[in-house]
């Protein structure tokens, strides 16, 4: 699903994203993986593979919905990346360019406090967010 999503444009590709993602429920084999008949899955990294898939997908389905102006669809894509890959910077750009064009400032703060802690956290980065994203949130908040 998320192959042929990625064929498509426009509202088209929009919709096959999503529908795509709506079949996600959690992890890939979660709660699967100490079972020996899954050691294969851990052992190529399957569960991996789809879930960078899966975070894929809720990436480019957010970025085609802050193009077409619709926030909301940008923050359901962002909540299922975000659920597989909570560190993923670029969903929290895409969240904060939808809460800055729809005027949400207080929003818009604890989103990028959140992408702060969370990055430091889980990568252990000095510099974190990036440049980018800090631009961003700058863009909007000293408006």
């Amino acid at each position: 699903m998320v192959r042929a999503a990625g064929a498509e444009q426009g509202p088209s590709a929009a919709s096959a994203y999503r529908r795509a993602l709506e079949v996600v429920r959690g992890a890939p084999f979660e709660g699967s993986l100490a079972d020996k008949h899954y050691e294969w899955v851990g052992a190529e990294k399957l569960d991996m593979h789809i879930a960078n898939r899966v975070v894929d997908a809720a990436e480019a389905l957010a970025e085609i919905a802050l193009e077409a102006g619709d926030h909301a669809t940008v923050l359901w894509a962002v909540e299922r990346g975000l659920a597989l890959a909570p560190s993923r910077e670029a969903l929290y750009q895409a969240w904060m360019h939808a809460l800055g064009r729809s005027g949400d400032s207080q929003r818009l703060k604890e989103v990028y406090g959140r992408c702060c802690v969370m990055l430091r956290s889980e990568l252990h980065a000095t510099q974190a967010p990036s440049a980018e994203t800090e631009l961003i949130w700058r863009s909007y908040v000293e408006r």
